[in-house]
């Protein structure tokens, strides 16, 4: 599977660099596939992980987000109840403004230094 969800940093020549690399080691795909071919199944998925309250939307900028994941601090978004998760997640879809300052995390456990 390719990654075609941000066309600004992937490039069909590497697709190509990919699958002639894997020939020299005698491996032939059976099948290609890009994410967006499953993005009505990853939506439904994103939908369950946030009713279960597995995961959240967050608007925390990326420096941030980085150091609270190195220092093991939870977003003052994880918090947040499915709900209102939930409709921050369809104002993410609608690709407005506000949306695009969210994207979904799941909850992981932020003390586990992995």
């Amino acid at each position: 599977r390719f990654d075609d969800t941000n066309p600004s940093k992937e490039k069909e020549e590497y697709e190509h660099g990919i699958i002639e690399d894997l020939k020299t080691l005698n491996i032939v795909p059976h099948n290609i596939s890009w994410t967006s071919d499953h993005f009505d199944y990853l939506n439904e998925c994103a939908k369950k992980l946030i009713v279960q309250g597995d995961a959240y939307m967050d608007d925390t900028n990326p420096d941030d987000m980085k150091k609270q994941r190195d220092e093991g601090i939870d977003s003052v978004n994880r918090t947040n109840s499915p709900e209102r998760n939930m409709e921050l997640f369809e104002e993410m879809h609608t690709g407005s403004n506000e949306g695009q300052r969210w994207c979904l995390r799941a909850k992981i456990d932020m003390q586990c230094p992995n």
